[in-house]
């Protein structure tokens, strides 16, 4: 993985601790709503491989709404994997590993997999390893992904920031992997916010709409 994205988070949890803002996010509640909307792809969780997971957030959102399966976290950061195994020592369930996406074989065996705010950061190579890990990701999901980028649909530009057009990435997801694809580009984060990323729920299977 990048040394600049390793110290830069570095950097942050230096800053800021273990808190929302050392995963670069402005605060708990849009941190919370992220998981929230990608949570949606399904209704039943039996096994979860989560990338990027920082200090494993998504897993204690997920537990705090009923969540009962296996979970996997991938993270690339060493400091937030210790501190992610500290929290996390008494459950039998959970499990935290250093692990860079762009050189090591994810993981099998898992429903879903989850990818939140990992393709945010400006660095070299964006594109290729946002696709890249979503085409792996895909592969070794048996049910579907989820994830989350910055949409080019925004009133402005951090040259620090990564944004990527929903358009092009539908049609990725829909002519490269033959998934079946939801785009969410409709909601905010908080009450005075703007609708600047969108997420996107992939799945193996289409969804009947029925009894």
């Amino acid at each position: 993985m990048n040394d600049q994205l390793i110290s830069h988070y570095k950097s942050l949890l230096d800053q800021y601790g273990h808190s929302p803002q050392a995963v670069q996010w402005r605060d708990q509640l849009s941190q919370v709503n992220r998981f929230r909307i990608l949570s949606q792809i399904s209704t039943d969780f039996d096994s979860i491989l989560d990338c990027g997971a920082g200090f494993g957030d998504f897993y204690h959102f997920l537990c705090s709404n009923g969540f009962k399966g296996k979970y996997l976290g991938l993270e690339f950061v060493e400091e937030f994997v210790n501190i992610a195994k500290k929290a996390m020592i008494d459950d039998p369930k959970a499990e935290f590993q250093l692990f860079d996406v762009n050189s090591g074989a994810l993981p099998t065996g898992f429903d879903y997999g989850f990818v939140s705010g990992m393709f945010n950061i400006r660095h070299d190579g964006n594109e290729f390893m946002m696709y890249d890990t979503l085409t792996r990701l895909w592969d070794v999901c048996e049910k579907g992904i989820a994830f989350n980028v910055l949409s080019t649909f925004v009133e402005y530009y951090d040259d620090n920031l990564y944004y990527v057009d929903p358009l092009k990435m539908f049609l990725f997801l829909k002519q490269e992997l033959k998934g079946h694809v939801a785009m969410h580009h409709d909601y905010i984060l908080s009450p005075d916010g703007y609708p600047y990323e969108v997420t996107f729920h992939v799945t193996k299977q289409p969804r009947f709409i029925g009894e």
